[in-house]
């Protein structure tokens, strides 16, 4: 096959990003521990704000640095020594960011950040330190799976085209033999994995989620939780959705604890006031059998109806496109 580009060549591109993009947040990993552990402690003004899903990267003079949030800010501060500094785009997780939000617009105010007495430092808003950590540590682990998976593609592939080359010539020297090689449009290839892939996981879990509400409608217990945090996410088009924390006790007195769970907007409106919490609890329905499933919020319940149907057509349309796209790439792969 000549021209265009091979399975091969995605897997190897796909594989240098992850790590790439693993390098970047061991980076800022340890730069947020580094503020943490031994920055000083003041003060920032929010001076800007930035949107950046593109192109995740930014630079602090020629230094390459990975934005590891969708979101990021624009600080100044005074450093030990009275001087001003600023750093532009310092990332900040969609929780912390949604109390900042008037509309569509940031609020400039002030918030709590440390950082090390360095001309190129980058803070860390203290109260987003948690979020923005752990958000990484989740991300690395499927960027750490990502490119595993792309590497052993490579390797696959890469050992078959050298395998086929190699009893090509070998073929060659025999009569009336001709190797056979199939040229498959990598593009269409990794556009069906990705859908079949997602509908997969994501039939999985939205049954898995639809089982456990249809096992608490039906014999599920009663009781009342605690409303131990309440997180708000700015979404792409610039709206805000809702989670909360919950914990209770079961029939046995085992302390139980679920969250995020998702709620709606109406009712995050009735148990808080301008991002703070002003009800502590709510009644819920659970299973006694199994700790790991969703609870019901009683007074949200028509929205778990709802988000369980949204899951269950997302899955029904990732699997139709995954199975036409591989019917097309079945029938644009030809013999070489």
């Amino acid at each position: 096959m000549t021209g265009g580009w091979k399975i091969s060549d995605f897997a190897a591109m796909i594989a240098v990003l992850g790590v790439v993009a693993l390098v970047g947040l061991s980076d800022n990993e340890r730069t947020i521990r580094r503020n943490l552990d031994a920055g000083y402690a003041t003060s920032a003004m929010i001076t800007g704000a930035h949107e950046q899903r593109r192109f995740p990267l930014t630079f602090d003079g020629l230094r390459p640095r990975l934005l590891d949030q969708v979101h990021s800010l624009d600080l100044t501060w005074r450093g030990p020594d009275g001087t001003e500094r600023t750093r532009q785009k310092v990332p900040v997780s969609d929780q912390y960011l949604a109390p900042l939000m008037v509309g569509d617009k940031v609020r400039l105010v002030r918030v709590p950040i440390k950082v090390v007495d360095e001309q190129e430092a980058v803070p860390t808003i203290v109260p987003d330190a948690d979020a923005r950590l752990n958000y990484m540590n989740g991300f690395a682990t499927w960027v750490r799976y990502g490119a595993a998976i792309a590497a052993f593609i490579f390797v696959v592939s890469f050992g078959t085209r050298w395998w086929q080359r190699n009893r090509g010539v070998l073929a060659g020297a025999g009569p009336g033999l001709e190797p056979t090689a199939w040229h498959i449009p990598p593009r269409l290839t990794i556009l069906t994995v990705v859908c079949l892939g997602m509908a997969g996981m994501m039939g999985y879990f939205s049954l898995r989620d639809g089982w456990a509400t249809a096992a608490i409608r039906a014999h599920g217990s009663d009781t009342t939780a605690a409303i131990t945090g309440l997180h708000a996410t700015v979404g792409r088009d610039r709206t805000i959705s809702y989670t909360i924390d919950l914990a209770w006790r079961d029939g046995s007195g085992a302390e139980r604890h679920f969250g995020p769970t998702h709620i709606s907007d109406a009712y995050a409106q009735r148990i808080s006031a301008g991002g703070v919490l002003t009800a502590r609890q709510t009644a819920i329905r659970y299973l006694e059998e199994d700790p790991s499933a969703r609870p019901l919020i009683v007074a949200d319940a028509d929205e778990r109806t709802k988000q369980d149907g949204i899951g269950q057509a997302m899955t029904a349309v990732l699997a139709v496109a995954g199975i036409a796209l591989a019917a097309i790439t079945v029938w644009r792969s030809r013999r070489a």
